[in-house]
């Protein structure tokens, strides 16, 4: 028998919740993994995986929590996100988050590259950035849409990059990662040249991203 509508919408939301607590699971295999370990700089990779998981994790919570699947809530996830990264970086810099999301809703094939994207360079930020510094700021300013493409201005003004080579050349995994996501977004991504360390990515209009 054919599925109406709202069945397969229920169908999918519970997907979502499986795959989440699934996540969930990997977390706490990785967290028991890493409390195998004394190495900090070992611990510190465990610790990253664990926060990329999470950002992905809380797609599909958000994508449970949803009403339509292709119209996910950006603030509310972007929220929870920063929140728990700031939560995972405990550092004695006092940090002014600088927040405008202008995005109302995105779909789930764009908000899982788009969040881990954001998940990388914040998560940079705070380990990086502020050494040494009283205060600082965190900048995420998000605007337009799935359909006419998407602008983010994301980053910190904080010690900035020891080199332009570690950007047009990257070599490390999280700097891998941001290229590899841009492009997943059908996106340019560059640096700006500002105090700090500040991306702008623009993602093309329509709906043509390669799916991972």
């Amino acid at each position: 028998t054919m599925l109406s509508k709202e069945e397969k919408e229920v169908m999918l939301k519970e997907i979502h919740h499986r795959v989440k607590n699934n996540l969930q699971i990997v977390k706490s295999l990785i967290r028991f993994q890493m409390d195998q370990v004394e190495d900090v700089d070992t611990r510190e990779l465990f610790n990253e995986c664990i926060t990329r998981v999470s950002a992905m994790a809380l797609v599909h919570e958000q994508s449970y929590l949803s009403k339509d699947l292709a119209n996910i809530d950006v603030n509310s996830y972007l929220d929870r996100l920063v929140r728990d990264l700031v939560h995972v970086y405990t550092i004695d810099t006092r940090l002014k988050m600088d927040i405008d999301i202008r995005v109302s809703t995105l779909g789930i094939d764009t908000l899982i590259p788009l969040g881990l994207l954001i998940n990388e360079i914040i998560s940079n930020a705070f380990k990086y950035a502020f050494q040494g510094r009283e205060e600082g700021r965190i900048t995420v300013h998000l605007a337009g849409s799935e359909g006419r493409g998407i602008h983010l201005i994301i980053g910190d003004d904080g010690v900035g990059l020891p080199s332009p080579d570690k950007w047009s050349r990257p070599d490390s995994l999280g700097m891998e990662l941001i290229h590899t996501l841009a492009d997943q977004l059908d996106a340019d991504i560059r640096l700006l040249e500002r105090q700090g360390t500040v991306y702008e990515l623009l993602s093309r209009a329509g709906d043509h991203r390669a799916v991972a």
